[in-house]
Order: structure tokens, then C-alpha cells, then sequence
């Protein structure tokens, strides 16, 4: 797996979380280092985990509606589908990664209207009580999940809160598909806050330890 922008992520990370990694009498060089050291680690924690996780998981497994894992090997090698700019561009002006939209790509295929087993729906694959709480109207006349810009909206508020929420992005990931009350159950269940050893440990579901690292292949490639 190719690193996924970090040079971008770590400046990211300085500049938006500055106290959370800054040090008496470093330089904003020494910190970017550091931080770029940590994005080295974290994405190399994921392939193992990843690949130590392959022998559990049926790839050809339906995952939500979508075969993700198709999915991700499709684009892995060519690149992402094409999405909307608009998405990565409600995406920088909510200060997160513009590579995101790589969750479309691996959620929905870019299909605006694509519905899933489970009732997840939309590019975002909103399941319709997170849709409601992001502001979405979801009944039996309107499901606003089907509209790009909205949805789009709504589920970039979503990860932000997720970010903000484990102050990691693979945990971030993790809680999307799984949700995040499963995620935080486990860390308080178990006092472990990565999403390589929670893979490890079959602590999450299969269709997430597969997802996470098949958004993550899509970033990389998004340059």
C-alpha cells in the first residue's frame, strides 16, 4: 500500500491540531517529521493487519450492497473513479483530506442513488437514522440521501465528528462502516485504541476490517 498523501496529512495535522503535537522549542520542520513518521507507522500497521486479516475474509463477499473489495482492487492499479469536484471541494473547506473522497469511490461506486441491503443509501451510503441526524429529510415522500450536494454535506460533517471524535483517521474509517458506538465499545472494552491490533483480534466485523484498508488503497492512489 502506497502512503496517502504525507506530506498533506501531515501538514494537515499541524496546522489544524497544533497542541496536540507540538513540543517546547520545536520547529514547525522538527513536528512535521515527527508527524510524518507517525503517518509511516500507522500505514504500515494497517497493511499487516490487512494482510494478516486476508485469510479470514471472503473477498467476494457482498459488503452493504457493494462488492468493496471488487471495488477497491478494480481502482487500486488505475486509480479512483472519477467523482464530482465539488466533493473534494466540501471536503477542503471543512478542513479534512480531499483523498476522502475516496469513501465514495469504495462506498457507492459514485452511483448517487445506489441502495444497499442493509438500507444504507446514496455516494455516501447514509444509513437513514445518521442521514436524519446530519439533517437530512428521510421519509416515504423525500430521501435526500440521493442528493449529491446534501449528502455530501451531511457525511463530511459525519467524518469530521468521527475524526474529532478517536483522533485517528482509521479509527475515523472503522466507525463509518461500523458505527461508531461499536468502535468506542471496544476501546472501552478492551483499552485499545488501533484499528491494526482491533483487526488482529477479529474485534470488528469482517466487512470492516476489509473496508478500512480498501478506502485506504483508493486514497493512495489519488494523486
Amino acid at each position: 500500500m502506497k502512503k496517502i498523501g504525507v506530506a498533506f496529512l501531515a501538514t494537515f495535522l499541524l496546522t489544524t491540531h497544533p497542541d496536540a503535537y507540538a513540543q517546547a522549542g520545536q520547529s514547525v520542520d522538527v513536528q512535521r517529521e515527527q508527524m510524518e513518521r507517525l503517518i509511516d507507522e500507522v500505514h504500515n500497521r494497517v497493511r499487516e493487519a490487512a494482510e494478516r486479516a486476508a485469510d479470514m475474509v471472503n473477498v467476494e463477499q457482498r459488503l452493504g450492497g457493494t462488492e468493496r473489495a471488487e471495488v477497491a482492487s478494480e481502482h487500486r492499479d488505475r486509480g479512483p473513479i472519477s467523482v464530482p469536484s465539488f466533493i473534494q471541494d466540501i471536503l477542503t473547506a471543512n478542513s479534512l483530506p480531499p483523498e476522502l473522497a475516496a469513501v465514495v469511490t469504495v462506498e457507492s461506486g459514485g452511483n448517487p442513488t445506489a441502495l444497499s441491503p442493509k438500507g444504507a443509501r446514496g455516494l455516501w451510503q447514509l444509513m437513514p437514522d445518521t442521514a436524519r441526524r446530519y439533517g437530512l429529510r428521510v421519509d416515504q415522500r423525500v430521501d435526500e440521501r440521493i442528493d449529491p450536494v446534501k449528502s455530501t454535506h451531511a457525511a463530511v460533517r459525519y467524518l469530521a465528528d468521527l475524526y474529532l471524535l478517536f483522533n485517528d483517521w482509521s479509527l475515523a474509517l472503522a466507525a463509518y462502516n461500523a458505527g461508531e458506538n461499536r468502535v468506542q465499545r471496544i476501546i472501552d472494552e478492551t483499552g485499545i485504541r488501533q484499528f491494526a491490533q482491533m483487526a488482529a483480534e477479529r474485534l470488528l466485523p469482517r466487512e470492516t476490517i476489509q473496508y478500512v484498508p480498501a478506502v485506504l488503497n483508493v486514497m493512495s492512489n489519488w494523486r
